[in-house]
């Protein structure tokens, strides 16, 4: 659907309050009241006007009132409100708009409504964001899907990122991560320039993280690039915005956009914001007068010179983004040659760091040689903590390590975690009580299927369950994986949960938190443990459809558990 063009047939001008629509024959075609003095009869059917008193087209008019926000957005797909289902309340905004969670069909997207109070120039903000977000297409942009009607207002239907922000995720990003996240957000930005669109508004904050993928987003202050332009209104963006932004009436082109990358590749590979605690008067004094951030002494030396010359006063003296990409590239390499050279030398090492979770979540590193036997292990474990060994297994990948083997028949190398699990009478095992989920907390969210989700975000029908890995050397650490159970009887301290609750990655063991289920009906039964009281607590059977129902820890929290159970059968 598309919206439609309220224009008189003759001069083609848009109906409005001065250039009102007037009814001219009986079948109801209608003409501007400008153009009426100059014609005789109707432009579409002919008939004389001589005989027929014109009159105002009051519904025609109505109409263009209630579009007149909109008909400088042409081929917007309109999204009927009745299709979505919006949140209570906004989880973020700012400005004119407000940012609300939406449930459309089976995706969770997110609506950016603009405020009823907005003025005119957040208006425009918001018409040029959807006309030119409308034409792109590319994984490190953020999608838009259309426009979404409201009685006095609109908004627009984009892409949700779970993952919140750049400016959020910086301080935990690796190095690996820091080199890949910046040549993402290049590659968008280079896709901007190559459809001859300026941004004017980059920054850590317009930069959405969604499945470990950065998308550029706000495109409100963004143009069409006619080589050089001028500036009409004033930028916003203090921290990261080039200085020919700050004055009406200078000339600026895209490598605006290169100035604001490169403040900010600074806040990403220093983890700390330019001009940090100044306040915008002496930033903007400063970024006028040509003084950049200083870069601490840990800063990649070989980006440095790179980006002087991409926040260059001059900007005809600043680099290309092709620079920031080779670059970038040859720091990636160097990291792959040393993290080669790292695992050969504990590949030939046969003395190797290794940790031992206990039962009770203790961690013991111990260092160890690949050729010592499991039987050796174990002992090294009863000198260091004085536990009696013949009470517990050693597992590692889900795997039991058997006595008379040695280390090496398991491949275990430098950083493996081994658990260990208390055997009980009768060859079986058992872990301590557990921090999960606290099922008795209707806390469920309904997460969208994405072609894009890594390997470590892929669920089967049944039960799956989630928890973080811990592996550093895993490209999965500090995610959150999917570990599938399927259908079937699921005791959540059992030897049978342990030995499948792996990273799909790596292999290492994870600790799971909470469940989640695809196409199935499910129930639990458990024993909680609440106020140093035990309490019994279970559900009845659940259906759910083919969708990724997900417990939410941020709503529903987690609880310590005696005893949990899951049992999961196929639909009905």
């Amino acid at each position: 659907m598309e919206f439609q063009s309220l224009t008189c047939p003759i001069c083609f001008k848009e109906y409005s309050e001065v250039r009102k629509p007037m009814i001219v024959c009986v079948e109801g075609h209608s003409v501007c009241e400008c153009c009426l003095k100059n014609i005789y009869s109707c432009p579409f059917c002919r008939t004389s006007l001589k005989n027929f008193q014109t009159i105002l087209n009051v519904d025609l008019l109505q109409l263009v009132e209630k579009n007149k926000n909109k008909q400088i957005i042409p081929n917007v797909p309109i999204i009927p409100l009745s299709q979505i289902n919006i949140g209570d309340e906004p989880f973020a905004g700012g400005g004119s708009a407000d940012i609300y969670r939406v449930q459309w069909g089976t995706n969770q997207v997110a609506l950016k409504k603009l405020r009823i109070q907005a003025d005119e120039k957040s208006k425009k903000e918001f018409q040029n964001e959807l006309q030119l977000a409308t034409k792109l297409s590319h994984s490190n942009i953020i999608r838009i899907f259309g426009i979404v009607e409201f009685d006095k207002s609109f908004g627009i239907l984009m892409e949700y990122a779970e993952q919140g922000n750049l400016e959020q995720k910086i301080p935990n990003l690796t190095f690996q991560e820091q080199i890949d996240y910046s040549l993402k957000i290049i590659d968008g930005i280079k896709y901007l320039h190559l459809k001859s669109i300026i941004h004017r508004d980059l920054k850590p904050q317009n930069i959405l993280i969604s499945n470990n993928q950065p998308k550029i987003s706000n495109f409100g202050l963004s143009k069409i690039s006619e080589h050089t332009m001028k500036v009409t209104s004033v930028a916003l963006s203090l921290l990261y915005s080039a200085p020919e932004l700050f004055q009406q009436g200078n000339e600026y082109d895209s490598s605006c956009d290169i100035f604001s990358l490169s403040m900010i590749l600074f806040q990403i590979f220093s983890k700390k914001q330019p001009f940090q605690n100044e306040n915008s008067m002496i930033v903007t004094m400063k970024i006028m007068q040509g003084t950049r951030p200083e870069f601490p002494n840990n800063f990649p030396k070989e980006l440095i010179e790179v980006i002087k010359k991409g926040w260059s006063q001059n900007r005809k003296e600043r680099c290309s983004l092709n620079e920031f990409i080779q670059c970038l590239d040859q720091m990636k390499r160097t990291l792959q040659t040393v993290n080669s050279q790292i695992n050969n030398n504990h590949n030939n090492n046969p003395i190797i760091q290794i940790f031992v979770k206990t039962w009770e979540g203790k961690r013991i590193d111990l260092e160890v040689n690949k050729e010592d036997s499991v039987d050796s292990l174990m002992e090294k474990i009863h000198e260091s903590e004085g536990t009696p060994v013949e009470q517990f297994r050693s597992m590692y990948k889900g795997k039991q390590l058997q006595s008379g083997k040695r280390l090496n028949d398991y491949n275990i190398q430098c950083g493996t975690t081994i658990q260990l699990i208390l055997k009980l009478r009768g060859g079986g095992s058992c872990l301590p009580d557990m921090q999960f989920a606290n099922m008795t907390e209707n806390a469920w969210k309904t997460r969208d299927w994405s072609k894009d989700a890594p390997d470590w975000r892929k669920a089967c029908n049944g039960l799956n369950l989630e928890g973080k890995c811990t592996n550093k050397d895993c490209k999965a650490h500090n995610e959150w994986v999917i570990m599938h159970f399927g259908f079937g009887t699921f005791e959540m301290n059992s030897q049978k949960v342990l030995e499948k609750s792996i990273c799909p990655i790596c292999k290492e063991l994870v600790e799971s938190e909470k469940p989640a289920f695809v196409d199935c009906k499910w129930k639990f039964e458990g024993i909680k443990k609440e106020n140093g009281k035990l309490k019994k607590e279970s559900s009845e059977w659940q259906p759910i459809g083919n969708h990724y129902h997900v417990f939410d820890l941020e709503k529903g929290g987690t609880a310590t558990w005696k005893s949990l159970t899951f049992y999961t059968e196929k639909n009905d």
